[in-house]
């Protein structure tokens, strides 16, 4: 009977250390510390050997060999990556790889420590806040890749402590203001643009510091300084024979030109971009924020704010609402235009907005906790078995969501196209690769794992691999051309490029293209048309996997018509439905029927519920182009309007669909925005049917 008692008991009082607020102590520490193991270990269970696409691989690449990233170099992040490199594992992207889960799991500890230490909340909503966002899409996605968002979103969350703690402190110590600057520096050093952004966060957290303790100011500066070590570094670190991005800074200009992102000047600052674009974006935004929680979080985290204004400070008020309001701010100063790679590029920007939601959703959670409390509290049982029960779904639903996160498909894409592209190159070739997809994946076959050793790799630039050709900074973009020519031109060596020759305006003949599709389909091995047609075997999930399927599914358009593939290929596949009844229409072929047509559009529709609004209205502008071919003018000219009331006029889909509103009513402004969005060469395939118009 004593036992029985005593069990009940020690029930009572592990549920009430999770839901009363009692202060910080010795328990938050080892649950803070359990936290960090625990996703630590689940993160790396999922990592892979071999990088993904894109900057995965040049970080990973830049870790490996102690060199730069790509502008602005993320300096910080390369350095303390090196950690990983100490572990006892042959992969040198599964050690960069396992850098990124650490980053992850210290970012939950320190979401933990907030909620509880800061905030003051129960331990089982910061519990909760922390499942939620470790399970959330975005999250999950950057714990597994080498990348310097989960770092920056560690290093806000520690300056958001370090910058709370002054503004709390009457009479701030010395070396807290030297931490927090130097925090700050660091910081400036892994990602300084989102910092900079970031900024006016930390600066209101300290204000009363920086009022009451102007003397103190110099040492923050101080400690600024030191934490900008890492590009001293990175300065002395540039090389022209190792993974240096841009290779040997010549003098402080050219680094300082590498440091600005100015780099990327001409995509952060696109001419053609419009209001309309940042809409769209502004749209994507709050769509990503349902898609983070899910749409039942959305309520808690909306009470959390209200909760939070009610019973914190101006200063908090503030706080929130500027980290709340800075995609918005991103959105207003970068003028991208909106396409789904642009999209897909920008959603790891606002990791750290999403840290705050947790925030906010633990504050909402408490809210609600202390309402219901009076009524359950004498029931430890049953009320063990709410949160035991909110907790598993939280798991469930985020393992459901987000169950192709895990499965590595971008690695495993990345290794296949790397290995095919390598294994076609004949002897001692040369091998120019800059596509931005697969430079990194050729490179780390080749370096690192000794993939084709006879291979001469270089970049399409001929700068940013270690097999560099002249210094980034020695000469302009013309000249850069005119050598990597007359390099091809001179080589003794076979010579094939990654990238279509008439794209770079270059006239030469002895430089091809590794996938061959500017040949003719007689000329292609079988065993290509093979590869290529397996890549379409499954249907795409989101994202960068979408866009790789839907690029592979357009190579391999150039040798067999889609719609002659396999009938189960298109058996619950929207996007390759889509691309089948796209090519028919835009294939200028008198034989396709609109009944043809009409069979993949038909199966499209049938999987629209769980498209993207951008696929939505590429179908619908196929819509338009079927009725076009059906004679029923009327009905694709109301098609096509409403389609190009969302549809961004940059979008290549955007070129028929106004080339055919011009065709129906000649309508003089959508051929104005033609011209005025695209090089002739792109409109030269649809002049033929605007001729009509004068």
């Amino acid at each position: 009977m004593n036992s029985s008692y005593n069990a009940f008991m020690q029930s009572r009082q592990l549920l009430a250390s999770l839901i009363l607020k009692r202060p910080w102590n010795r328990a938050d520490k080892i649950l803070t510390v359990m936290l960090i193991v625990a996703f630590g270990l689940f993160y790396a269970g999922q990592v892979s050997d071999f990088p993904a696409l894109e900057d995965d691989g040049l970080f990973v690449l830049a870790s490996a060999f102690l060199g730069t990233a790509h502008s602005p170099g993320y300096p910080l992040f390369i350095l303390l990556s090196q950690v990983a490199h100490l572990l006892p594992v042959e992969s040198v992207a599964l050690r960069a790889h396992l850098f990124g889960a650490l980053t992850a799991s210290i970012g939950l500890g320190l979401l933990y420590f907030i909620g509880r230490r800061h905030l003051e909340l129960e331990r089982a909503v910061c519990l909760l806040g922390v499942f939620c966002v470790a399970f959330s899409t975005l999250f999950w996605e950057q714990a597994l890749i080498a990348e310097a968002y989960q770092l920056n979103g560690v290093l806000f969350l520690l300056l958001f402590v370090l910058c709370a703690r002054l503004g709390k402190a009457l009479s701030p110590g010395k070396l807290l203001v030297l931490v927090s600057g130097f925090v700050f520096g660091l910081s400036l050093t892994n990602h300084w643009p989102l910092t900079l952004l970031m900024a006016p966060v930390f600066f209101v957290l300290a204000m009363p510091a920086l009022i009451t303790a102007t003397k103190l100011i110099p040492l923050g500066f101080a400690g600024v300084m030191l934490g900008l070590i890492p590009y001293v570094w990175m300065f002395f670190s540039g090389s022209d024979t190792a993974f240096s991005h841009m290779g040997e800074f010549p003098g402080i200009s050219e680094y300082l030109y590498f440091i600005s992102r100015d780099v990327y000047a001409d995509v952060d600052q696109k001419q053609i971009a419009t209001i309309n674009d940042k809409i769209l974006f502004f749209r994507f935004y709050v769509r990503e924020i349902a898609d983070q929680f899910s749409v039942l979080a959305l309520p808690f985290i909306v009470l959390g704010i209200f909760s939070m204004a009610r019973q914190m400070s101006l200063r908090f008020l503030l706080v929130v609402s500027y980290s709340l309001l800075f995609p918005l701010v991103v959105i207003l100063l970068l003028d991208f235009t909106y396409t789904p790679i642009e999209a897909e590029s920008m959603r790891a920007y606002f990791l750290t907005v999403y840290l705050v939601l947790g925030l906010m959703l633990m504050a909402g959670a408490s809210h609600v906790l202390n309402k219901v409390l009076g009524h359950v509290q004498r029931y430890p049982l049953r009320l063990s078995i709410i949160l035991g029960t909110v907790l598993l779904s939280v798991v469930v639903f985020g393992f459901r969501k987000n169950r192709d996160i895990a499965a590595g498909s971008e690695s495993s894409v990345a290794r296949d196209h790397g290995h095919y592209v390598l294994s076609r190159m004949p002897d001692d070739a040369n091998l120019f690769v800059m596509d931005s997809w697969l430079m990194a994946a050729v490179a780390y076959l080749h370096y690192v794992e000794g993939v084709r050793p006879d291979v001469h790799l270089y970049s399409e630039y001929g700068t940013f691999l270690p097999n560099r050709l002249f210094n980034y900074f020695s000469m302009g973009a013309e000249g850069k051309w005119q050598e990597v020519e007359s390099f091809i031109r001179l080589s003794e060596r076979p010579s094939f490029m990654l990238s279509k020759p008439v794209q770079m305006s270059l006239t030469y003949t002895d430089l091809v293209y590794a996938y061959q599709v500017d040949a003719p389909g007689s000329e292609v091995e079988q065993r290509d048309l093979d590869f290529l047609q397996s890549l379409l075997q499954r249907s795409p999930g989101r994202g960068w996997e979408r866009l790789i399927y839907e690029g592979n599914a357009s190579r391999l358009s150039r040798f067999v018509t889609l719609a002659d593939l396999d009938e189960q290929l298109f058996s619950g596949n929207f996007l390759l439905n889509l691309m089948a009844a796209e090519q028919l229409l835009l294939s200028g072929r008198g034989e396709v029927s609109a009944d043809q047509v009409e069979q993949f559009l038909a199966r499209a529709q049938a999987l629209i519920e769980d498209q993207s609004e951008f696929d939505r209205v590429r179908l619908q502008v196929l819509k338009g182009h079927l009725m076009v071919l059906a004679g029923r003018y009327e009905i694709a000219r109301k098609l096509y309007e409403m389609a190009l009331s969302t549809l961004p006029v940059q979008h290549t889909s955007a070129i028929p669909a106004l080339a055919n509103v011009i065709t129906l009513s000649c309508d003089k402004k959508a051929l104005g925005v033609l011209q005025e969005n695209y090089p002739a060469s792109d409109l030269s395939r649809y002049w033929s049917q605007m001729v009509g118009c004068d």
